[in-house]
C-alpha cells in the first residue's frame, strides 16, 4: 500500500515483512462487507451487555450514554492515529527516508490504516472491560470522575504489564507505559467520561 506508515525507503527483514503482509490483509478484510459486518457486531453486542447488566436502571439511562461513549472513543482513535502517523512521518523525514513534500497526501491514509488496526484490539477491550465495568458502576451509582481516573490508571498499568510480560520481551515496562498512554488518555478516558457527562443533567434517582 502506498500509504503504509512503516518500512518505506529501506529493506524489510523477512519477519517484519510477514507482519506487514498480515496487517495489510487485516485492514483490507476490515474494509470488505464481511469485515464491516464483524465491526458492526463488535459494536452492537456490547449494547446487549449494557442492557442486561443495567437491569432496571436501564429505564432511566437508555442507550444514549453508550452511543456518546463509543463516539468519543472512536474520535479519540482517529486523533491518536493522526498524532502517531504525524510523528512517524516526521521521524522518517528527519532520518532521510522520506521527503517533506507528500506529508499531507500520505497522512490521511496512514491515519485510517492505524485507526483500523487499533479497532482490532480496542473493540474487544471496550466490549469485555469498558462496557461491563461502566454499567456495573453506573448501576451502583459509583461512576464518578474519581472512579474513572482510578479505572484508567488501573487499565493502563494492567495493559502495560501484560504487554511487557509477553515473550519475546524486547521493550521495557516504562516504554510500554509511554506507548499506551496516548490510547488511555485519548480513547479510554473519553469513553468513560462520555458516559458520565451524558448523565449530568439527570437526577441521581434516575440512575
Amino acid at each position: 500500500m502506498a500509504w503504509l506508515p512503516i518500512a518505506m525507503g529501506r529493506p524489510v527483514p523477512v519477519g517484519e515483512r510477514f507482519v506487514l503482509v498480515a496487517t495489510d490483509w487485516l485492514v483490507y478484510y476490515m474494509m470488505q462487507p464481511a469485515g464491516l459486518m464483524l465491526v458492526g457486531l463488535a459494536i452492537a453486542i456490547p449494547f446487549v451487555f449494557w442492557r442486561l447488566i443495567l437491569g432496571n436502571t436501564f429505564a432511566g439511562v437508555g442507550f444514549t450514554p453508550l452511543v456518546i461513549a463509543y463516539t468519543s472513543a472512536l474520535l479519540g482513535v482517529l486523533v491518536a492515529s493522526f498524532i502517531s502517523s504525524y510523528s512517524h512521518f516526521s521521524h522518517r523525514v528527519a532520518i532521510g527516508l522520506l521527503e517533506e513534500g507528500p506529508r499531507w497526501s500520505l497522512l490521511p491514509g496512514w491515519t485510517i490504516y492505524r485507526a483500523a488496526l487499533s479497532l482490532i484490539l480496542l473493540l474487544p477491550l471496550l466490549a469485555i472491560v469498558g462496557v461491563p465495568l461502566s454499567a456495573v458502576l453506573l448501576r451502583k451509582q459509583r461512576l464518578t470522575y474519581a472512579s474513572i481516573a482510578a479505572m484508567a490508571v488501573a487499565l493502563w498499568l494492567v495493559l502495560a504489564l501484560v504487554g511487557w510480560a509477553m515473550p519475546p520481551n524486547r521493550v521495557s515496562f516504562f516504554d510500554w507505559l509511554m506507548g499506551l498512554l496516548p490510547g488511555i488518555v485519548l480513547v479510554m478516558v473519553p469513553f468513560f467520561v462520555g458516559i458520565r457527562v451524558s448523565l449530568r443533567s439527570r437526577p441521581p434517582t434516575e440512575y
